[in-house]
């Protein structure tokens, strides 16, 4: 976590909040920002870790819980249930490290909303690969549990800050 930096929920209800992050630039005495990160469409949204600019959590989708990465801002985020094996339908992100490593757990799918299967502890890493910079690599190890050892990959463009 960056010095001045926190990521929180915030909402009328405990479970339908929005992920915000909060800033504290120049140190005690300093200018606090808070920036709302919940994505357009999104029922909702919660922060659970931050590492720098990047701030990891979950938002609801569509009855699903999506793991999410935010670099920033609620428009600059990445939907990491796209690396999802077959058969998962459910995830949260729960913490990043210094080198964009993200642990969390993804639930096997039941075919019903809002009912989870069986956890596996997961592990989306971040390798670069030579690009433009406009787009942010992603090739992702992903799901350490019982089901295996998945390895994916692919680009997503995200929008220019």
């Amino acid at each position: 976590m960056a010095a001045g930096q926190a990521v929180f929920k915030t909402g009328t209800n405990s479970y339908k909040a929005d992920a915000i992050l909060w800033s504290l630039t120049g140190g005690i005495g300093g200018i606090p920002t808070v920036q709302d990160l919940n994505p357009s469409g999104y029922e909702f949204s919660r922060g659970t870790g931050i590492f720098g600019t990047d701030v990891v959590g979950a938002g609801k989708l569509n009855g699903f819980n999506h793991a999410l990465l935010w670099h920033g801002s609620a428009s600059n985020y990445v939907d990491l249930n796209q690396f999802l094996p077959a058969g998962y339908s459910d995830a949260f992100a729960q913490g990043i490290d210094a080198n964009g490593d993200i642990v969390g757990v993804a639930f096997t799918a039941t075919g019903n909303q809002g009912v989870f299967g069986i956890p596996h502890a997961s592990l989306w890493r971040l390798f670069p690969v030579p690009e433009t910079s406009a787009a942010i690599p992603l090739r992702l190890l992903l799901t350490l549990g019982l089901g295996g050892v998945f390895l994916a990959h692919k680009r997503k463009a995200l929008p220019a800050v």
